[in-house]
Protein backbone atom coordinates (compact mmCIF):
# COMPACT_ATOMS: atom_id res chain seq x y z
CA UNK A 1 0.00 0.00 0.00
CA UNK A 2 1.15 3.53 -0.78
CA UNK A 3 1.08 4.87 2.78
CA UNK A 4 1.89 8.43 1.76
CA UNK A 5 -1.04 8.51 -0.63
CA UNK A 6 -3.25 6.82 1.98
CA UNK A 7 -2.44 9.53 4.53
CA UNK A 8 -3.12 12.21 1.93
CA UNK A 9 -6.61 10.80 1.24
CA UNK A 10 -7.36 10.62 4.97
CA UNK A 11 -6.12 14.20 5.45
CA UNK A 12 -8.23 15.43 2.53
CA UNK A 13 -11.36 13.89 4.04
CA UNK A 14 -10.60 15.55 7.38
CA UNK A 15 -9.97 18.92 5.75
CA UNK A 16 -13.26 18.75 3.87
CA UNK A 17 -15.20 18.20 7.08
CA UNK A 18 -13.20 20.48 9.36
CA UNK A 19 -15.87 23.17 9.63
CA UNK A 20 -18.59 20.71 10.61
CA UNK A 21 -16.22 18.90 12.98
CA UNK A 22 -15.21 22.13 14.72
CA UNK A 23 -18.76 23.42 15.10
CA UNK A 24 -20.30 20.11 16.18
CA UNK A 25 -17.32 19.19 18.37
CA UNK A 26 -17.44 22.55 20.12
CA UNK A 27 -21.20 22.32 20.68
CA UNK A 28 -20.92 18.75 21.99
CA UNK A 29 -18.13 19.75 24.35
CA UNK A 30 -20.24 22.66 25.61
CA UNK A 31 -23.24 20.36 26.14
CA UNK A 32 -21.03 17.86 27.98
CA UNK A 33 -19.86 20.62 30.32
CA UNK A 34 -23.47 21.74 30.85
CA UNK A 35 -24.56 18.22 31.76
CA UNK A 36 -21.84 18.18 34.42
CA UNK A 37 -22.75 21.52 36.07
CA UNK A 38 -26.52 21.93 35.64
CA UNK A 39 -29.22 20.27 37.75
CA UNK A 40 -30.55 16.93 36.48
CA UNK A 41 -33.55 18.19 34.48
CA UNK A 42 -31.73 20.86 32.43
CA UNK A 43 -28.74 18.51 32.18
CA UNK A 44 -31.05 15.91 30.64
CA UNK A 45 -32.29 18.51 28.15
CA UNK A 46 -28.68 19.30 27.21
CA UNK A 47 -27.97 15.58 26.77
CA UNK A 48 -30.98 15.10 24.52
CA UNK A 49 -29.99 18.13 22.42
CA UNK A 50 -26.63 16.43 21.77
CA UNK A 51 -28.27 13.60 19.81
CA UNK A 52 -29.26 15.60 16.68
CA UNK A 53 -25.78 17.14 16.65
CA UNK A 54 -24.25 13.65 16.73
CA UNK A 55 -26.54 12.62 13.87
CA UNK A 56 -25.52 15.68 11.82
CA UNK A 57 -21.87 14.85 12.44
CA UNK A 58 -22.32 11.23 11.34
CA UNK A 59 -24.23 12.27 8.21
CA UNK A 60 -21.48 14.72 7.17
CA UNK A 61 -19.35 12.19 5.21
CA UNK A 62 -22.47 10.97 3.42
CA UNK A 63 -23.21 14.51 2.31
CA UNK A 64 -19.64 14.94 1.04
CA UNK A 65 -19.84 11.71 -0.95
CA UNK A 66 -23.23 12.64 -2.39
CA UNK A 67 -21.82 16.01 -3.47
CA UNK A 68 -18.84 14.26 -5.09
CA UNK A 69 -21.14 11.97 -7.04
CA UNK A 70 -23.45 14.79 -8.10
CA UNK A 71 -20.61 16.97 -9.40
CA UNK A 72 -18.56 14.11 -10.85
CA UNK A 73 -15.64 14.60 -8.43
CA UNK A 74 -15.30 10.85 -7.90
CA UNK A 75 -13.92 10.76 -11.41
CA UNK A 76 -10.88 12.59 -10.02
CA UNK A 77 -10.28 9.83 -7.47
CA UNK A 78 -9.96 7.32 -10.29
CA UNK A 79 -7.13 9.34 -11.85
CA UNK A 80 -4.92 9.29 -8.73
CA UNK A 81 -1.78 7.10 -8.92
CA UNK A 82 -3.19 4.93 -6.12
CA UNK A 83 -5.07 1.68 -6.03
CA UNK A 84 -8.82 2.06 -5.67
CA UNK A 85 -8.77 0.02 -2.47
CA UNK A 86 -6.24 2.46 -0.96
CA UNK A 87 -8.47 5.41 -1.87
CA UNK A 88 -11.54 3.67 -0.46
CA UNK A 89 -9.79 2.76 2.80
CA UNK A 90 -8.49 6.33 3.18
CA UNK A 91 -11.91 7.86 2.65
CA UNK A 92 -13.58 5.49 5.08
CA UNK A 93 -10.92 6.05 7.75
CA UNK A 94 -11.13 9.82 7.23
CA UNK A 95 -14.91 9.64 7.61
CA UNK A 96 -14.41 7.69 10.84
CA UNK A 97 -12.00 10.24 12.28
CA UNK A 98 -14.14 13.24 11.35
CA UNK A 99 -17.13 11.75 13.20
CA UNK A 100 -15.17 10.72 16.32
CA UNK A 101 -16.27 13.81 18.37
CA UNK A 102 -19.74 12.27 18.41
CA UNK A 103 -18.58 10.24 21.43
CA UNK A 104 -18.81 13.47 23.46
CA UNK A 105 -22.52 13.76 22.77
CA UNK A 106 -23.27 10.15 23.71
CA UNK A 107 -21.25 10.50 26.91
CA UNK A 108 -23.09 13.76 27.71
CA UNK A 109 -26.46 12.04 27.43
CA UNK A 110 -25.25 9.06 29.46
CA UNK A 111 -23.88 11.23 32.26
CA UNK A 112 -27.13 13.22 32.37
CA UNK A 113 -29.15 10.01 32.69
CA UNK A 114 -26.75 8.68 35.37
CA UNK A 115 -27.05 12.01 37.23
CA UNK A 116 -23.26 12.57 37.04
CA UNK A 117 -22.47 9.51 39.14
CA UNK A 118 -18.68 9.05 39.39
CA UNK A 119 -19.12 5.30 39.75
CA UNK A 120 -21.06 5.12 36.49
CA UNK A 121 -18.58 7.24 34.51
CA UNK A 122 -16.42 4.32 33.20
CA UNK A 123 -19.52 2.41 32.14
CA UNK A 124 -20.97 5.49 30.42
CA UNK A 125 -17.72 6.06 28.51
CA UNK A 126 -17.61 2.39 27.47
CA UNK A 127 -21.21 2.55 26.27
CA UNK A 128 -20.42 5.76 24.37
CA UNK A 129 -17.49 4.12 22.58
CA UNK A 130 -19.56 1.04 21.69
CA UNK A 131 -22.47 3.21 20.49
CA UNK A 132 -20.10 5.22 18.32
CA UNK A 133 -18.64 1.97 16.95
CA UNK A 134 -22.13 0.90 15.92
CA UNK A 135 -22.58 4.31 14.26
CA UNK A 136 -19.31 3.76 12.36
CA UNK A 137 -20.51 0.36 11.17
CA UNK A 138 -23.69 1.99 9.91
CA UNK A 139 -21.69 4.81 8.28
CA UNK A 140 -19.30 2.43 6.50
CA UNK A 141 -22.18 0.43 5.06
CA UNK A 142 -24.00 3.54 3.84
CA UNK A 143 -20.84 5.04 2.32
CA UNK A 144 -20.07 1.81 0.48
CA UNK A 145 -23.63 1.46 -0.81
CA UNK A 146 -23.72 5.12 -1.85
CA UNK A 147 -20.42 4.79 -3.70
CA UNK A 148 -21.47 1.62 -5.49
CA UNK A 149 -25.15 2.30 -6.19
CA UNK A 150 -27.50 5.20 -6.87
CA UNK A 151 -29.20 5.57 -3.49
CA UNK A 152 -32.40 6.93 -5.02
CA UNK A 153 -32.81 3.53 -6.68
CA UNK A 154 -32.45 1.73 -3.33
CA UNK A 155 -35.54 3.28 -1.70
CA UNK A 156 -36.90 -0.26 -1.27
CA UNK A 157 -33.86 -1.61 0.64
CA UNK A 158 -34.48 -0.53 4.29
CA UNK A 159 -38.03 -1.86 4.49
CA UNK A 160 -37.01 -4.99 2.59
CA UNK A 161 -34.31 -5.78 5.14
CA UNK A 162 -36.86 -5.22 7.89
CA UNK A 163 -39.47 -7.50 6.29
CA UNK A 164 -37.08 -10.13 4.91
CA UNK A 165 -36.98 -12.24 8.12
CA UNK A 166 -40.78 -12.57 8.02
CA UNK A 167 -40.52 -14.15 4.55
CA UNK A 168 -38.20 -16.91 5.76
CA UNK A 169 -40.00 -20.13 6.78
CA UNK A 170 -40.32 -20.51 10.54
CA UNK A 171 -38.66 -23.93 10.48
CA UNK A 172 -35.54 -22.45 8.91
CA UNK A 173 -35.41 -19.66 11.50
CA UNK A 174 -35.73 -22.19 14.32
CA UNK A 175 -32.93 -24.39 12.94
CA UNK A 176 -30.58 -21.42 12.47
CA UNK A 177 -31.35 -20.12 15.97
CA UNK A 178 -30.76 -23.55 17.51
CA UNK A 179 -27.42 -23.86 15.69
CA UNK A 180 -26.26 -20.44 16.88
CA UNK A 181 -27.36 -21.20 20.43
CA UNK A 182 -25.58 -24.56 20.39
CA UNK A 183 -22.37 -22.97 19.07
CA UNK A 184 -22.43 -20.20 21.68
CA UNK A 185 -23.20 -22.56 24.55
CA UNK A 186 -20.46 -24.95 23.50
CA UNK A 187 -17.93 -22.14 23.20
CA UNK A 188 -18.68 -20.77 26.67
CA UNK A 189 -18.61 -24.27 28.16
CA UNK A 190 -15.06 -24.77 26.91
CA UNK A 191 -13.89 -21.50 28.43
CA UNK A 192 -13.96 -20.35 32.03
CA UNK A 193 -15.42 -16.96 32.92
CA UNK A 194 -12.22 -14.89 32.82
CA UNK A 195 -11.03 -16.44 29.56
CA UNK A 196 -14.43 -15.80 27.99
CA UNK A 197 -14.17 -12.11 28.87
CA UNK A 198 -10.64 -11.92 27.46
CA UNK A 199 -11.36 -13.79 24.22
CA UNK A 200 -15.01 -13.89 23.31
CA UNK A 201 -16.04 -10.30 24.04
CA UNK A 202 -13.11 -8.65 22.18
CA UNK A 203 -13.66 -11.03 19.28
CA UNK A 204 -17.33 -10.06 19.19
CA UNK A 205 -16.22 -6.45 18.62
CA UNK A 206 -13.06 -6.83 16.54
CA UNK A 207 -14.21 -9.46 14.04
CA UNK A 208 -17.38 -7.62 12.90
CA UNK A 209 -15.43 -4.35 12.72
CA UNK A 210 -12.73 -5.86 10.52
CA UNK A 211 -15.28 -7.67 8.37
CA UNK A 212 -17.50 -4.61 7.87
CA UNK A 213 -14.57 -2.28 7.17
CA UNK A 214 -13.02 -4.71 4.69
CA UNK A 215 -16.32 -5.31 2.94
CA UNK A 216 -17.05 -1.59 2.80
CA UNK A 217 -13.60 -0.92 1.31
CA UNK A 218 -14.14 -3.57 -1.38
CA UNK A 219 -17.63 -2.27 -2.26
CA UNK A 220 -16.45 1.37 -2.24
CA UNK A 221 -13.53 0.50 -4.54
CA UNK A 222 -15.90 -1.36 -6.86
CA UNK A 223 -18.08 1.73 -6.96
CA UNK A 224 -15.08 3.89 -7.89
CA UNK A 225 -14.20 1.51 -10.71
CA UNK A 226 -17.75 1.65 -12.13
CA UNK A 227 -18.48 5.32 -11.43
CA UNK A 228 -20.05 7.38 -14.18
CA UNK A 229 -21.10 10.99 -13.49
CA UNK A 230 -24.86 11.33 -13.07
CA UNK A 231 -25.84 15.02 -13.01
CA UNK A 232 -29.50 14.05 -12.53
CA UNK A 233 -28.79 12.37 -9.19
CA UNK A 234 -31.51 14.29 -7.34
CA UNK A 235 -34.00 14.91 -10.11
CA UNK A 236 -34.56 15.28 -13.83
CA UNK A 237 -32.47 17.72 -15.83
CA UNK A 238 -34.10 20.11 -18.26
CA UNK A 239 -32.30 18.62 -21.25
CA UNK A 240 -33.27 20.55 -24.38
CA UNK A 241 -34.75 24.02 -24.02
CA UNK A 242 -38.36 23.72 -22.76
CA UNK A 243 -39.88 25.54 -25.75
CA UNK A 244 -43.51 25.06 -24.77
CA UNK A 245 -42.88 26.37 -21.27
CA UNK A 246 -40.82 29.30 -22.56
CA UNK A 247 -43.58 30.14 -25.00
CA UNK A 248 -46.11 30.09 -22.18
CA UNK A 249 -44.17 32.66 -20.15
CA UNK A 250 -45.74 35.42 -22.23
CA UNK A 251 -49.12 34.37 -20.84
CA UNK A 252 -47.78 34.46 -17.27
CA UNK A 253 -45.00 32.70 -15.37
CA UNK A 254 -47.41 30.70 -13.19
CA UNK A 255 -48.68 28.61 -16.11
CA UNK A 256 -45.18 28.17 -17.51
CA UNK A 257 -43.73 27.00 -14.18
CA UNK A 258 -46.62 24.60 -13.58
CA UNK A 259 -46.22 23.02 -17.01
CA UNK A 260 -42.47 22.67 -16.60
CA UNK A 261 -42.60 21.13 -13.11
CA UNK A 262 -45.42 18.73 -13.97
CA UNK A 263 -43.63 17.49 -17.08
CA UNK A 264 -40.41 16.90 -15.15
CA UNK A 265 -42.30 15.29 -12.27
CA UNK A 266 -43.98 12.71 -14.49
CA UNK A 267 -40.64 11.97 -16.17
CA UNK A 268 -39.06 11.66 -12.73
CA UNK A 269 -41.59 9.15 -11.36
CA UNK A 270 -42.25 7.12 -14.50
CA UNK A 271 -40.63 4.02 -13.05
CA UNK A 272 -42.22 4.52 -9.61
CA UNK A 273 -45.67 4.63 -11.23
CA UNK A 274 -45.04 1.16 -12.70
CA UNK A 275 -43.96 -0.08 -9.26
CA UNK A 276 -47.12 1.41 -7.72
CA UNK A 277 -49.27 -0.38 -10.32
CA UNK A 278 -47.54 -3.69 -9.53
CA UNK A 279 -48.08 -3.20 -5.79
CA UNK A 280 -51.75 -2.40 -6.29
CA UNK A 281 -52.11 -5.61 -8.29
CA UNK A 282 -50.45 -7.56 -5.46
CA UNK A 283 -52.84 -6.02 -2.91
CA UNK A 284 -55.84 -6.79 -5.13
CA UNK A 285 -54.73 -10.44 -5.43
CA UNK A 286 -54.01 -10.53 -1.64
CA UNK A 287 -50.68 -12.31 -2.14
CA UNK A 288 -49.38 -12.36 1.43
CA UNK A 289 -46.74 -11.68 2.73
CA UNK A 290 -45.91 -9.61 -0.37
CA UNK A 291 -49.22 -7.78 0.02
CA UNK A 292 -48.18 -6.68 3.53
CA UNK A 293 -44.89 -5.51 2.05
CA UNK A 294 -46.81 -3.46 -0.56
CA UNK A 295 -49.16 -1.91 2.03
CA UNK A 296 -46.18 -0.54 3.94
CA UNK A 297 -44.41 0.79 0.83
CA UNK A 298 -47.32 2.51 -0.91
CA UNK A 299 -47.70 5.42 1.58
CA UNK A 300 -43.98 6.10 1.20
CA UNK A 301 -44.18 6.19 -2.60
CA UNK A 302 -47.39 8.26 -2.52
CA UNK A 303 -45.74 10.89 -0.29
CA UNK A 304 -42.71 11.03 -2.61
CA UNK A 305 -44.83 12.06 -5.63
CA UNK A 306 -45.55 15.65 -4.46
CA UNK A 307 -42.05 15.81 -2.96
CA UNK A 308 -40.60 15.40 -6.45
CA UNK A 309 -40.89 19.17 -6.98
CA UNK A 310 -38.46 19.71 -4.11
CA UNK A 311 -36.04 17.15 -5.58
CA UNK A 312 -36.08 19.03 -8.89
CA UNK A 313 -35.23 22.29 -7.15
CA UNK A 314 -32.43 20.64 -5.17
CA UNK A 315 -30.91 19.31 -8.38
CA UNK A 316 -31.28 22.67 -10.12
CA UNK A 317 -29.71 24.49 -7.19
CA UNK A 318 -26.77 22.10 -7.03
CA UNK A 319 -26.04 22.35 -10.75
CA UNK A 320 -26.75 26.08 -11.09
CA UNK A 321 -29.72 25.52 -13.42
CA UNK A 322 -32.06 27.14 -10.92
CA UNK A 323 -30.45 30.53 -11.49
CA UNK A 324 -32.56 30.84 -14.63
CA UNK A 325 -35.60 31.40 -12.42
CA UNK A 326 -33.84 34.41 -10.91
CA UNK A 327 -33.56 36.03 -14.33
CA UNK A 328 -37.26 35.93 -15.16
CA UNK A 329 -38.74 39.46 -15.36
CA UNK A 330 -41.68 38.49 -13.18
CA UNK A 331 -42.50 38.78 -9.48
CA UNK A 332 -40.91 35.96 -7.55
CA UNK A 333 -44.11 35.31 -5.66
CA UNK A 334 -45.76 34.41 -8.97
CA UNK A 335 -42.94 31.94 -9.65
CA UNK A 336 -43.51 30.50 -6.18
CA UNK A 337 -47.24 30.29 -6.89
CA UNK A 338 -46.46 28.22 -9.97
CA UNK A 339 -44.49 25.75 -7.87
CA UNK A 340 -47.31 25.68 -5.30
CA UNK A 341 -49.85 24.80 -7.97
CA UNK A 342 -47.54 22.05 -9.21
CA UNK A 343 -47.43 20.60 -5.69
CA UNK A 344 -51.24 20.81 -5.46
CA UNK A 345 -51.58 18.84 -8.68
CA UNK A 346 -48.92 16.24 -7.83
CA UNK A 347 -50.56 15.57 -4.45
CA UNK A 348 -53.64 14.28 -6.29
CA UNK A 349 -52.07 11.09 -7.71
CA UNK A 350 -50.47 10.43 -4.34
CA UNK A 351 -53.87 10.50 -2.64
CA UNK A 352 -55.44 8.44 -5.42
CA UNK A 353 -52.84 5.73 -4.85
CA UNK A 354 -53.70 5.51 -1.13
CA UNK A 355 -57.47 5.64 -1.74
CA UNK A 356 -57.31 2.89 -4.38
CA UNK A 357 -55.10 0.72 -2.14
CA UNK A 358 -57.53 1.12 0.78
CA UNK A 359 -60.52 0.30 -1.45
CA UNK A 360 -58.80 -2.82 -2.79
CA UNK A 361 -58.01 -3.81 0.79
CA UNK A 362 -61.69 -3.67 1.76
CA UNK A 363 -61.44 -0.47 3.82
CA UNK A 364 -62.47 2.44 1.55
CA UNK A 365 -61.57 5.91 2.79
CA UNK A 366 -64.39 8.43 3.37
CA UNK A 367 -64.20 11.70 1.39
CA UNK A 368 -63.15 13.65 4.49
CA UNK A 369 -60.16 11.31 5.06
CA UNK A 370 -59.15 11.61 1.39
CA UNK A 371 -59.30 15.40 1.57
CA UNK A 372 -57.31 15.42 4.84
CA UNK A 373 -54.63 13.18 3.32
CA UNK A 374 -54.41 15.47 0.27
CA UNK A 375 -54.02 18.53 2.51
CA UNK A 376 -51.20 16.86 4.46
CA UNK A 377 -49.43 15.90 1.23
CA UNK A 378 -49.75 19.48 0.01
CA UNK A 379 -48.40 20.84 3.30
CA UNK A 380 -45.39 18.53 3.43
CA UNK A 381 -44.63 18.83 -0.30
CA UNK A 382 -44.81 22.63 -0.19
CA UNK A 383 -42.60 22.83 2.91
CA UNK A 384 -39.99 20.68 1.17
CA UNK A 385 -40.21 22.86 -1.95
CA UNK A 386 -39.71 26.05 0.04
CA UNK A 387 -36.78 24.62 2.02
CA UNK A 388 -35.10 23.48 -1.22
CA UNK A 389 -34.85 27.16 -2.25
CA UNK A 390 -34.76 29.05 1.05
CA UNK A 391 -32.73 26.87 3.43
CA UNK A 392 -29.07 27.69 3.98
CA UNK A 393 -26.73 26.66 6.77
CA UNK A 394 -27.01 30.07 8.40
CA UNK A 395 -30.80 30.10 8.28
CA UNK A 396 -31.08 26.54 9.59
CA UNK A 397 -28.65 27.42 12.40
CA UNK A 398 -30.78 30.46 13.25
CA UNK A 399 -33.86 28.24 13.47
CA UNK A 400 -31.97 25.85 15.74
CA UNK A 401 -30.86 28.68 18.03
CA UNK A 402 -34.44 30.01 18.17
CA UNK A 403 -35.69 26.53 19.12
CA UNK A 404 -33.08 26.31 21.88
CA UNK A 405 -34.10 29.72 23.22
CA UNK A 406 -37.76 28.71 23.28
CA UNK A 407 -36.88 25.43 25.00
CA UNK A 408 -34.79 27.26 27.61
CA UNK A 409 -37.60 29.75 28.19
CA UNK A 410 -40.08 26.91 28.64
CA UNK A 411 -37.82 25.28 31.22
CA UNK A 412 -37.41 28.54 33.14
CA UNK A 413 -41.20 28.84 33.32
CA UNK A 414 -41.57 25.21 34.46
CA UNK A 415 -38.43 24.52 36.54
CA UNK A 416 -39.80 21.58 38.51
CA UNK A 417 -41.36 19.57 35.70
CA UNK A 418 -40.09 16.30 34.24
CA UNK A 419 -39.00 16.47 30.61
CA UNK A 420 -40.13 12.91 29.90
CA UNK A 421 -43.59 13.54 31.37
CA UNK A 422 -43.96 16.73 29.38
CA UNK A 423 -43.02 14.99 26.13
CA UNK A 424 -45.55 12.21 26.79
CA UNK A 425 -48.23 14.75 27.66
CA UNK A 426 -47.50 16.77 24.49
CA UNK A 427 -47.69 13.61 22.36
CA UNK A 428 -51.02 12.61 23.89
CA UNK A 429 -52.36 16.16 23.51
CA UNK A 430 -51.33 16.25 19.84
CA UNK A 431 -53.21 13.01 19.18
CA UNK A 432 -56.29 14.35 20.93
CA UNK A 433 -56.19 17.64 19.03
CA UNK A 434 -55.79 15.83 15.71
CA UNK A 435 -58.77 13.59 16.45
CA UNK A 436 -61.03 16.44 17.60
CA UNK A 437 -60.00 19.03 14.98
CA UNK A 438 -60.80 16.84 12.01
CA UNK A 439 -60.31 18.62 8.69
CA UNK A 440 -59.59 21.95 10.36
CA UNK A 441 -56.09 20.87 11.44
CA UNK A 442 -54.72 19.88 7.99
CA UNK A 443 -56.55 22.84 6.44
CA UNK A 444 -54.98 25.25 8.93
CA UNK A 445 -51.55 23.66 8.45
CA UNK A 446 -51.86 23.96 4.66
CA UNK A 447 -53.00 27.60 4.81
CA UNK A 448 -50.19 28.51 7.23
CA UNK A 449 -47.61 26.74 5.06
CA UNK A 450 -48.86 28.52 1.94
CA UNK A 451 -49.00 31.94 3.58
CA UNK A 452 -45.53 31.73 5.09
CA UNK A 453 -43.98 29.65 2.33
CA UNK A 454 -44.66 32.04 -0.55
CA UNK A 455 -42.70 34.81 1.17
CA UNK A 456 -39.83 32.46 2.09
CA UNK A 457 -39.72 31.06 -1.45
CA UNK A 458 -39.47 34.55 -2.94
CA UNK A 459 -36.79 35.52 -0.39
CA UNK A 460 -34.79 32.37 -1.05
CA UNK A 461 -34.98 32.81 -4.81
CA UNK A 462 -33.81 36.41 -4.51
CA UNK A 463 -30.81 35.58 -2.29
CA UNK A 464 -29.84 32.21 -3.75
CA UNK A 465 -26.15 31.84 -4.61
CA UNK A 466 -25.60 28.43 -6.19
CA UNK A 467 -24.37 25.88 -3.68
CA UNK A 468 -25.53 26.20 -0.09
Amino acid sequence: MNWRGFRAVVRLELVRGRRLVLWCGGLLLLLLVLTMVLPQQPALIAGVLALPIVMALVMGPLGSLASDKRHGHLEFDRTLPLSLHTIAAGRLLGATLRTAPGILGIVALGMAIADRSAAAAPLVVAIGVLAMLLAWWFLWVLLALNARFAMRRLWWLPLTLWLAPSLVPESVVERVGAAIEQFGTGTFDRLDGSLALLVVLPAAVVLPTVALFGGAVALFAHGLARFRPDPAALGVLLGAAPRRELGAIGRGPVLAVVRLRLRLAFEQFRRELLIIAAMLAVILADLDPIATYARLYLPMLAALIPSGIAFQLMAGRATGALEGLQQLPHPRREIGAGHLLAVLVMAVPGVIVIAVAKAMDGAPMPPSAILARWLWYVTLGWIGTVLAVWATRRRLLSLGVAALVLLAGWWLMHPGTSVTDRILEATAAAGTIRAEAGLWLPLGAALAAVGIGLGLFARGLATMRGER
